[in-house]
């Protein structure tokens, strides 16, 4: 499977709620002055926070859907089937059994590595607002491939709950980290009026000659 298929593996929390931050500062120095001034505190705040907030994905083990199709399956390294000495893979046949797991969420948290993490992270195709992973073998029984689901969907949620206790910390510092950054663009909004204001009173008109 390719490394496409690695979860948890592209970019790391740090550097994801450092984007965030980042992210929340800049619009609120971009945004109309306007309105800025005229729009509450407490609801510029309240819709700052909900813009940037994290919201890690919860999976729906009670939706999903398994797909099962015969397949080849290369035995080419198991000693079991034997040696090939024309160098071509040996092919046996097998069973793949997909499942797609159903999430609600931000799915590009997925590709997120949380700040507690295990060298092999999980793998799964995201589809959308689904996952898919498969399992593959020859003879597989009903018990070893129930095993083999709950271990992986026990270690894509382990990794989940370790970013929803970060993005739960992050998600509460934001009102904060919004007012914080509101309360000094509408300074230096209030600022730049009185400037102007001020500007006004003192010009004179020049002498017509």
């Amino acid at each position: 499977m390719s490394r496409d298929n690695l979860l948890f593996a592209k970019h790391d929390w740090f550097s994801v709620e450092e984007h965030q931050k980042n992210q929340l500062r800049e619009e609120v120095g971009t945004y109309d002055g306007n309105r800025m001034l005229n729009t509450s505190v407490d609801d510029l705040s309240g819709y700052f926070a909900d813009k940037y907030s994290m919201d890690v994905p919860v999976l729906q083990r009670d939706a999903i859907v398994a797909d099962q199709r015969e397949t080849k399956i290369d035995k080419s390294h198991d000693f079991r089937y034997g040696p090939r000495f024309d160098g071509r893979p040996i092919m046996v046949d097998g069973n793949t059994v997909e499942i797609t797991v159903p999430f609600t969420g931000d799915g590009q948290l997925l590709s997120v590595r949380p700040t507690t993490y295990s060298m092999k992270p999980p793998r799964a195709s995201i589809r959308g607002n689904t996952l898919v992973l498969q399992f593959s073998g020859v003879d597989q029984s009903s018990g070893q491939l129930k095993s083999e689901i709950e271990k992986a969907l026990t270690d894509i949620e382990t990794h989940l709950d370790r970013l929803r206790k970060s993005a739960e910390t992050f998600n509460g510092s934001l009102r904060s980290m919004a007012l914080q950054a509101i309360e000094t663009r509408r300074e230096k909004l209030l600022a730049n009026q009185n400037l102007v204001s001020a500007k006004r009173l003192t010009t004179r008109a020049r002498p017509t000659s």
